[in-house]
């Protein structure tokens, strides 16, 4: 299996070309997928100002600080 991974704006006439390489076999089945990100860039960063108050995360988060705790301790 071979992926190849493109990041283009949609276009005003909302038609994107795909151009195959040559080393892909005529007749060869190929899967093309879309995905639209509509997320807004900048509301992550203010989301994870609030996951200190998600009690499960603080949790989780204590827990992997414990683990490695000792790690933490040794000299690199």
């Amino acid at each position: 299996m071979k992926a190849i991974r493109r990041f283009v704006k949609i276009p005003e006439n909302h038609v994107i070309s795909i151009e195959i390489p040559a080393d892909f076999k005529v007749d060869e089945i190929a899967e093309i997928l879309l995905i639209l990100d509509r997320k807004d860039r900048n509301k992550n960063k203010y989301e994870l100002a609030d996951v200190m108050n998600d009690s499960l995360f603080v949790e989780d988060m204590n827990e992997v600080m414990t683990d490695f705790s000792n790690v933490d301790t040794e000299d690199w």
